[in-house]
């Protein structure tokens, strides 16, 4: 790799609004800075006007070929990348993917680069070659933007990364692929003051926006999309049942239930996340915050918000999933409001798992406000151990015995209104040695055809917190503190 340099939220009173006041704290319209009462270290320093001010080089200028899909080529232009990145941040410029034109490109890695911007106004197609794609470690391959140790990275433009992720797809859901190798679109590693904005990122072969131990990080206006169609093809196909589906809501029926191929959205892991005006259609989860380690190099995960989002065919708005370790998982303070769901699976989803008989875990101060549901497909609030079922084998299964050793508390979800729901309201599921607590549903009105029958009650066992306004009532929810 090239070098990159580098409290308890109380929720009376609105909580969940004061949790996003605090970490907001007044974007600067020019200069793009944070300050305030979360105490955010700092956001990306150099704004949109900045940004716009700087020199521009495009690709080519750095042996860039566009509008060639051979290996040759898309080797050709990782390197350019990579090469345009480091030059143009040494000397205060922007790299740019000319509108008009088109770059195939396997992996770009780079370690300690400060202030690289990269202005996609074409388009960047991930390379489609599953053979060509470099390793990185074992049973595992490079990711395509690799970012370790760096600080002022920015990445606008308008235009669009394609991931051609339909090939990884399949490999992995025939299990001919080790779990893990599959290359994520962007993982952006034990840096700081990150932007992303103003770009479409569509069929990741992974997860699309990971992060690990990063922190100071905005991304706003972008598209996170995952060809949906071509995914129940592949389903149909391999079963072989094909049937027609020309448009990712009509054919085969758009809430049908899939396998999700973990393609998320946005994990982040660090601290001081905004997230807003996104729209994210992916069938897996839309945004999952990751747990740090409180006893670990990256501290407890926290001060995070989402707002603003439109979603189609998601998993959830995420926390997890959680599993106990030895240096304690922990989340904290994250703020979830103003999103739309059509389609989901899941809208509010905390998940723990199973992990270090030894370890601890905690998941504390979570708000969920101002969410709005159409034909949710599963349960719209699950709040319990994490379903899955890998196509290797692994993972707990549907139904997993629920985690005493990660402690969740203080969880809030206000003003959520459901319709065409499909299966019971929803999930609560805590451990009897270990009950969640400080639990609290206001405003929540859960509704569907099983509601019609009276049948729409709720999967809840061992929860103490208080549920005002709202329906069905989950009746395991007990008031007061666990004794």
């Amino acid at each position: 790799m090239a070098r990159c340099a580098g409290g308890r939220r109380r929720r009376g009173g609105g909580g969940g609004a004061g949790a996003a006041g605090a970490l907001l704290v007044a974007l600067a319209a020019v200069a793009g800075a944070w300050g305030g009462a979360a105490g955010a270290r700092g956001a990306p320093r150099a704004g949109a006007a900045a940004a716009a001010s700087r020199a521009r080089r495009g690709v080519g200028e750095f042996g860039g070929v566009p509008s060639d899909a051979s290996a040759g080529a898309a080797l050709r232009n990782g390197r350019a990348l990579r090469a345009g990145l480091e030059q143009t941040a040494r000397e205060g410029s922007t790299l740019v993917v000319p509108a008009g034109e088109r770059y195939y490109a396997l992996n770009v890695s780079l370690e300690g680069v400060r202030g690289a911007h990269l202005s996609v106004e074409g388009e960047v197609w991930l390379h489609g070659g599953l053979e060509d794609w470099p390793i990185a470690g074992p049973g595992d391959v490079a990711h395509w933007m690799h970012l370790v140790d760096c600080e002022d990275f920015r990445l606008d433009g308008g235009g669009k990364i394609e991931g051609q992720g339909h090939e990884w797809w399949l490999r992995s859901f025939l299990n001919d692929l080790p779990a893990k190798s599959r290359p994520k679109m962007f993982q952006i590693e034990r840096s700081r003051f990150v932007t992303i904005e103003d770009v479409e990122v569509k069929n990741g072969p992974f997860f699309h926006i990971g992060f690990q131990s990063t922190n100071d990080v905005v991304i706003r206006r972008i598209k996170i999309m995952v060809d949906l169609v071509a995914q129940r093809r592949m389903f149909f196909e391999h079963l072989g049942v094909a049937g027609e589906a020309e448009d990712s809501h009509a054919g085969l029926a758009p809430w049908l239930p899939l396998f999700p191929l973990n393609t998320d959205g946005i994990d982040p892991h660090g601290r001081n996340y905004l997230i807003e005006d996104i729209f994210c259609e992916n069938y897996d989860d839309v945004v999952a915050v990751k747990p740090g380690e409180i006893f670990g190099d990256s501290g407890c995960t926290g001060n995070i918000t989402v707002r603003n989002a439109e979603v189609v065919a998601g998993v959830g708005m995420s926390i997890g999933s959680v599993p106990p370790n030895s240096r304690g998982h922990c989340i904290e303070d994250v703020y979830f409001g103003n999103v739309t769901f059509k389609y989901p699976l899941k809208t509010v989803y905390i998940k723990t798992n199973s992990g270090d008989p030894k370890g601890w875990g905690t998941i504390r101060n979570i708000t969920y406000e101002h969410l709005r549901a159409k034909d949710p497909v599963l349960w719209p609030i699950y709040i319990g151990p994490q379903q899955q079922k890998e196509p290797d084998g692994s993972g707990d299964g549907i139904w997993p015995p629920t985690q005493p050793l990660v402690d969740v508390q203080g969880v809030t979800v206000r003003d959520m209104v459901t319709t065409g729901d499909l299966m019971q309201a929803g999930v609560l599921r805590c451990n009897e040695t270990n009950p969640c607590r400080d639990i609290l549903f206001e405003n929540v009105h859960l509704g569907g055809w099983l509601g019609d029958l009276g049948l729409d009650r709720w999967s809840c066992e061992h929860a103490y917190g208080e549920c005002r306004n709202c329906h069905p009532r989950p009746k395991c929810l007990k008031q007061g503190l666990p004794p």
